[in-house]
């Protein structure tokens, strides 16, 4: 008998019917590094600009990272997981090299920091922030997709589920198969939890989904809620 934690790849994504999405998260990472070790004599080529690398890291390394990253679920551990690793990479071919008396700490704060300051010139994004708006903007195209669509399957499947959640629900719950307001502490959250607690804010009492029928209000919001759901 095959295990839920032990998934299947389809289409570069990792698939398995437990583990909170961490199978993926990792496969992510595998493959980020895999790209970054691909174009590190490109990256590491200090002659060429320095904004080119950075715009190169971007293209192959960043889009490989976020595959698939609308659908993600992500805790915040994973999220400062995701941060750590495209931090230690931008340090590698960004950051100064660390002076042979230099104090390891000191060195990557200041290094991390020098890293950042180059990737925010030359338009490179976080990638939890880039994650978050991407999932900002698939949850408004799903929305609208399921106002025109009562039966829509990319709807359905983008606020399926899993096996873990399932287990995690109340039994003697009035409504099994609803969350309750209240999440006991390390509960995993749902998938649609930012985009219904951020509109909630900016509109009392109208759902996401109501709220993403306004397709420009919705976009407009984007970068608001990315900086909401990461703080």
């Amino acid at each position: 008998m095959v295990e839920a934690s032990v998934g299947f790849k389809a289409l570069g994504v990792m698939f398995c019917l437990a583990g909170r999405g961490e199978a993926e998260l990792q496969n992510r990472i595998a493959r980020a590094w895999a790209k970054f070790h691909e174009i590190w004599l490109l990256l590491s080529n200090r002659n060429s600009s320095l904004r080119k690398r950075l715009q190169l890291f971007s293209v192959v390394v960043g889009r490989s990272a976020l595959w698939g990253s609308e659908s993600w679920t992500l805790t915040r551990r994973q999220k400062e997981r995701l941060q750590a690793v495209q931090r230690r990479m931008l340090r590698r071919f960004a950051g100064r090299r660390r002076q042979p008396d230099e104090d390891w700490v000191t060195w990557i704060r200041q290094s991390t920091h020098m890293a950042l300051n180059a990737a925010a010139a030359a338009g490179t994004k976080g990638w939890i922030q880039e994650h978050l708006a991407r999932k900002w903007q698939w949850a408004g195209h799903v929305a609208r997709m399921a106002a025109y669509r009562e039966s829509s399957w990319t709807f359905k499947l983008t606020v399926w589920r899993d096996s873990y959640w399932m287990s995690m629900q109340q039994p003697d719950s009035a409504e099994y198969s609803s969350r309750p307001l209240r999440a006991r502490a390390g509960r995993f959250r749902r998938w649609e939890h930012e985009a219904h607690t951020f509109a909630s804010l900016m509109v009392l009492d109208v759902a996401w989904v109501v709220l993403a029928q306004d397709k420009k209000s919705w976009n407009d919001l984007t970068s608001a809620f990315t900086l909401h759901a990461w703080k």
